[in-house]
């Protein structure tokens, strides 16, 4: 009995992380944080077309919740690549919530198809080597419905989102012939804001190519043409000027142009290199705690798009003199010796009051300058 109740405890557990998955590919919300944009796709992928679904079948998986979806397709377009005139791939699909294979069919949508060879997610499972194409690691995105306004929504290089099946296509079609013309590319992950989903920044992935060298300068030039428009409770800019790091820094206009000076890295030219040696004294900051030992904590703040335009120079071999990349603000007292030790008001801002310890008594010597912040 004892063994019955926890088998069904932990489906029950499952369904409500799957439940969740489900709901957010729903909303047109990312389950994961790490998405192909349309670009990386077009480039990456080895047969990009156009279809419709014709046949779905259905086989258990390793597990009671989840299925084997066999698709096959009508090729309408083939935008990349020489498939034949249909196309064989297999999904895994839950037996919870939506079955878009099956949806596909019944209602003939049309989808865009972004698929690879499929002994490339071979350790991801084996099953899905049993036909030679595969959509991509996460096919929710890779296989997209192109009825009134696409499904997923589709995210570009341009940190921009795209529903509209024409404009999705037409960007597909451009992608693919600037791929073809500058031949092989890179990857590159860029940090993006996602609006409408709490402050919460997507891992994007792009290509590294003459596109990505034009949006990192308009990312460290103009980084508020990118901010998020919405007035949603969840989706509001945050202050840079108040701004304490923590991961969702990238939804500040100095967090994209840190994002911009990264990606900067893959182009050194002189006119990048000016660019990037404009920035050593740039005042974007953020600040936080660093603990020392048991009994002291140091309030920094750290000047990060300094140290990325610094970082930046040193991967191109670029000599220049470091700049001040970091200061120490002030130290918090926690051991009870040296809080006694505080004999003088030093000054008062705002909310937070320093002090200085001044001698005799414990940590007057270590701490001479030093300037502390009392707790209560």
């Amino acid at each position: 009995m004892q063994a019955f109740e926890s088998r069904w405890a932990a489906r029950w557990l499952l369904f409500l992380g799957v439940a969740g998955m489900l709901t957010a590919s729903a909303v047109g919300q990312p389950a994961f944080d790490r998405i192909d944009s349309l670009e990386w796709m077009a480039a990456d992928s080895k047969i990009v077309v156009r279809a419709v679904v014709v046949d779905v079948t259905r086989e258990p998986a390793d597990t009671d919740w989840e299925f084997w979806d066999t698709v096959t397709v009508k090729v309408l377009e083939t935008l990349k690549g020489t498939p034949g005139a249909t196309v064989t791939f297999r999904v895994k699909t839950f037996r919870l919530g939506e079955d878009p294979p099956a949806r596909w069919k019944q209602q003939r949508l049309e989808l865009l198809l972004f698929l690879v060879e499929s002994k490339l997610l071979r350790e991801q499972d084996a099953n899905y080597a049993r036909h030679e194409l595969a959509p991509r690691p996460d096919w929710r995105r890779s296989c997209i419905e192109l009825g009134k306004r696409t499904t997923p929504e589709v995210l570009t290089m341009d940190l921009g989102a795209l529903t509209d099946p024409k404009a999705v296509l037409e960007r597909t079609r451009a992608a693919i012939a600037a791929t073809a013309k500058a031949g092989h590319v890179g990857k590159h992950v860029v940090r993006r804001p996602l609006s409408g989903f709490g402050g919460v920044h997507v891992y994007l992935a792009v290509p590294a190519d003459h596109r990505l060298e034009t949006a990192a300068r308009r990312w460290i030039e103009s980084p508020d043409d990118f901010m998020p428009k919405t007035d949603e409770p969840g989706s509001a800019r945050v202050d840079d000027s108040s701004w304490e790091y923590n991961a969702w820094w990238p939804m500040t206009s100095n967090g994209l142009r840190a994002e911009g000076i990264k990606a900067l890295r893959h182009f050194k030219s002189d006119e990048n290199v000016a660019i990037t040696k404009g920035l050593l004294d740039d005042p974007a900051s953020y600040c936080h705690t660093v603990e020392e030992g048991e009994w002291t904590a140091i309030r920094r703040r750290e000047y990060f798009i300094r140290q990325e335009a610094f970082t930046t120079l040193k991967q191109w071999s670029v000599e220049v003199g470091q700049p001040v990349l970091g200061e120490e603000l002030f130290r918090k007292v926690t051991d009870p010796k040296e809080r006694a030790a505080i004999t003088r008001i030093k000054a008062l801002d705002g909310d937070v009051t320093y002090y200085e310890i001044e001698g005799p008594g414990p940590g007057a010597g270590r701490y001479r300058t030093v300037r502390y912040v009392d707790l209560h």
